[in-house]
């Protein structure tokens, strides 16, 4: 179970929440807050640690702890939504059946751009960095006006539309050219 509260803007920012809400403040400086999710042991921390002032907590001593929850339940009932999002993109013959079998988790740091994989489950100071580079299409072998011409004959309407965004950009230009003047 996930708990929504509200918390100013500058406590997220601080991580020190000093008082929450359970709906957006009624009152004139609600643009100043934001909705958090938490779990039901991470509120009753909260919880208590708003009563006795002397033991705050932060956000991301609750960011932690949600995290580790929801990995922990997700293991303990065998991994299905982690496998069932791995196999979502995947051809059915690539699908795994357990975490276990899941070959690395790849990361990309947004500020650097830079990719890393690791296994699953293991710490970020196992993690590799992979070159991942941009491939460059030949465009050696596009094909002349005569011999795109041949090709659209025999397309219907459904296959030239697939076949035709298939083409090189240059050879869209050749055709659009032909047919516009």
């Amino acid at each position: 179970m996930k708990i929504h509260i509200w918390i100013r803007k500058s406590e997220a920012i601080s991580g020190k929440i000093t008082k929450y809400y359970n709906m957006a403040p009624q009152s004139s400086d609600w643009p100043y807050y934001v909705e958090v999710s938490i779990s039901q042991d991470e509120f009753a921390k909260l919880e208590d640690s708003l009563e006795d002032n002397s033991k705050k907590i932060s956000i991301s001593d609750l960011d932690s702890m949600s995290f580790n929850q929801d990995l922990r339940d997700t293991i303990e009932d065998g991994g299905g939504w982690i496998v069932e999002q791995y196999n979502r993109n995947r051809d059915q013959k690539d699908w795994v059946k357990s975490i276990e079998e899941i070959p690395y988790v790849y990361e990309k740091n947004p500020d650097t751009g830079e990719v890393y994989k690791r296994k699953f489950g293991k710490e970020h100071d196992s993690r590799e960095l992979v070159s991942v580079g941009v491939v460059e299409r030949d465009y050696s072998s596009e094909k002349g006006l005569e011999e795109l011409q041949k090709e659209m004959e025999v397309k219907t309407g459904a296959e030239f539309m697939t076949w035709f965004h298939k083409l090189t950009k240059n050879e869209k230009t050749k055709l659009t050219r032909y047919y516009n003047d």
